[in-house]
């Protein structure tokens, strides 16, 4: 299943997907490399909750979110910063 991870913590995630899984169920969380179990603590519309089964190193949140950073930095370099896209209006 294809999600967007929204916030990250050693010991759980919120997260947002379009069918998200039910309340209790057991997911495995890869972003790249896996992050371990986890058990989808809440659910409100498309955003839930995760709980790690077993908490997540520093090192491990870290490289989650240096990855993330450097995605996003190598993607506006490519397309340009979004800002510039809008019409002056919306700016």
């Amino acid at each position: 299943m294809r999600v967007h991870l929204l916030d990250l913590s050693n010991t759980g995630a919120l997260v947002h997907a379009a069918a998200p899984p039910a309340i209790g169920a057991m997911v495995d969380v890869t972003c790249g490399f896996s992050l371990g179990a986890a058990r989808v603590a809440w659910v409100d519309g498309k955003r839930f909750g995760l709980s790690f089964t077993q908490r997540l190193t520093d090192q491990q949140v870290r490289f989650v979110i240096e990855a993330r950073d450097e995605l996003v930095e190598r993607e506006t370099r490519r397309i340009g910063p979004w800002r510039n896209s809008l019409p002056a209006a919306a700016r």
